[in-house]
């Protein structure tokens, strides 16, 4: 059984009730938001995605795949 809901129809959830959906609506600027998940690795202690991402010198790749096509 599926137990996470597909990120659209999480959207339309927060939206139908007008609570924020994006980053922009609560004033983040997509830049700044790039570079949390930038940072976001030296958060945890224990070695994530992010570390090998980094490690493997394709962070910012992924990063930037994430914002494609308006995605965020």
């Amino acid at each position: 059984r599926a137990q996470i809901l597909p990120a659209d129809r999480v959207r339309a959830q927060l939206e139908q009730a007008d609570c924020p959906s994006s980053p922009l609506d609560i004033g983040l600027d997509l830049e700044r938001f790039k570079r949390s998940y930038r940072r976001a690795q030296m958060i945890r202690r224990r070695y994530t995605v992010l570390d090998l991402a980094n490690e493997a010198g394709i962070l910012d790749d992924c990063v930037e795949e994430l914002f494609a096509d308006g995605r965020f």
